[in-house]
């Protein structure tokens, strides 16, 4: 039997095989869980939730993606007084853009 490790509120955080370690031992198994979903032990049933913090994270990761790879601000302050830099930096962020594709 696993022991699920639960907050204080009944939500999964992690599985645990240690015996000297006292959590809640639950027949039940887990139900599959997506990227964007949580569980929650309601002391009979596991209850899937969708996680509005992990809605919001997934929803905005294009624009992480797009600022780890844009030019800094050294290379646009640059650009700002040499053309052929300017050039080179729009395409760099119109590659970018088309990498990571804002949702529609």
């Amino acid at each position: 039997m696993k022991k699920y490790i639960l907050d204080d509120n009944g939500y999964y955080l992690g599985i645990t095989e240690h015996e000297d370690v006292t959590h809640t031992k639950i027949e039940e198994a887990l139900p599959e869980l997506t990227d964007i979903h949580t569980a929650k032990w309601d002391g009979s049933q596991w209850v899937v939730e969708e996680d509005s913090v992990k809605v919001a994270n997934k929803a905005n990761q294009w624009k992480r993606n797009r600022q780890f790879e844009y030019p800094s601000i050294q290379e646009l302050v640059v650009a700002l007084y040499d053309s052929d830099d300017k050039a080179e930096i729009d395409k760099k962020r119109s590659e970018i853009k088309k990498k990571y594709p804002k949702p529609e």
